[in-house]
């Protein structure tokens, strides 16, 4: 049976144990929940008041953290990702959104509901031209 959903198991040197991350097309950010951010005293800060705003265009609330945090994937690929912190609803305490796709690009096979390492940039698409 197919998996409904795409999660990831994640690590970071900031939390003491594995969580999982919900893997969102659909949303334009990635998110931690204030619960986790609190949980374990993950630093955070200050921004000014943004609307999040739900698929039918409504707004029932405002981001006004942002939480840096290096993540681990089970793959092994690590990156720093920024998350806007707000009350999530599921399961997850973490959405990797559309901007963790495109910043990442990993490759993702559908029907095993598995996430495969992103490929290493080779060194000269990431030097600037001398």
């Amino acid at each position: 049976m197919a998996p409904k959903a795409l999660h990831a198991v994640l690590r970071s040197p900031l939390v003491p144990s594995v969580f999982e991350g919900l893997v969102d097309s659909g949303s334009s950010d990635c998110f931690l929940d204030s619960l986790f951010v609190a949980k374990f005293n993950l630093p955070f800060r200050e921004i000014a008041p943004l609307p999040v705003a739900l698929i039918d265009g409504t707004v029932n609330t405002h981001v006004t953290r942002v939480v840096s945090l290096p993540i681990e994937f089970s793959c092994g690929y690590v990156c720093e990702l920024e998350f806007f912190v707000t009350k999530l609803e599921g399961t997850y305490p973490v959405v990797l959104g559309y901007s963790w796709l495109t910043h990442c690009n990993p490759s993702i096979d559908w029907v095993k509901g598995t996430i495969l390492c992103p490929k290493p940039i080779p060194h000269s698409q990431t030097s600037p031209p001398v």
